[in-house]
């Protein structure tokens, strides 16, 4: 089974990217975030090197039609292992939850948390009622996802991810207890990290939170 992959990204062809590896062109489908990001990024003639982690799947399996293996890449092993708890859920499928992958993985296992369904439901093909269920079956299993760092969705190979401090996740929690959803603490949080990068306190970031929505509001 083929866990990863490292060669040169020889262009993308829809949601997938070919990858040349020693002259073997392998198509490796990608969540929707990722796609995006590296369909705009690619520059012609580029020789961009990534590696994906991977997940083999049979698409047809069980349908008695066809059955082709496909490659599913990520660019971090944790998007690959929320990928695989996300699609535990009864009814979700393989292509449905790579192309609902377009927001950071730690926004959306917050949402799931933090039970806001309504921002699982602006995802690309869930709607309000796999929303429901996602949140039903997979709430109380994600929360290590939501300390992953906030960011681009499933951020581009060329980029590493910084570490999160664990005060950043404090806050997070801070901000969803108190009836933040999650997109909105994700936004906050990292609006006050830009302008404010001296904060090194939960207490400290979260009373900044609220001090520039009371600014905004008044």
């Amino acid at each position: 089974m083929i866990t990863r992959i490292h060669g040169r990204l020889s262009g993308m062809r829809g949601d997938s990217a070919i990858v040349d590896v020693h002259g073997l062109f392998y198509e490796v489908m990608l969540p929707g975030g990722l796609a995006q990001r590296l369909t705009r990024s690619l520059a012609p003639d580029e020789a961009r090197e990534v590696t994906f982690h991977t997940l083999h799947y049979i698409e047809g399996w069980g349908g008695g039609g066809a059955q082709r293996p496909r490659l599913i890449g990520f660019t971090e092993e944790l998007d690959r292992e929320f990928f695989e708890l996300l699609t535990t859920v009864s009814g979700l499928g393989t292509k449905t939850a790579l192309r609902a992958l377009t927001i950071p993985i730690a926004e959306m296992a917050a949402a799931i948390e933090a039970g806001d369904a309504r921002t699982l439901a602006k995802l690309p093909r869930i709607g309000p009622r796999m929303a429901d269920k996602i949140v039903a079956e997979l709430k109380g299993k994600a929360w290590k996802f939501t300390l992953l760092p906030p960011g681009a969705p499933l951020a581009s190979p060329a980029k590493a991810k910084p570490a999160e401090q664990p005060f950043v996740a404090e806050a997070r929690e801070i901000l969803l207890q108190v009836g933040y959803r999650a997109s909105d603490a994700a936004a906050a949080i990292e609006k006050v990290l830009q302008e404010r990068p001296d904060i090194a306190t939960s207490q400290a970031l979260v009373q900044e939170v609220f001090r520039q929505r009371g600014s905004k509001q008044g």
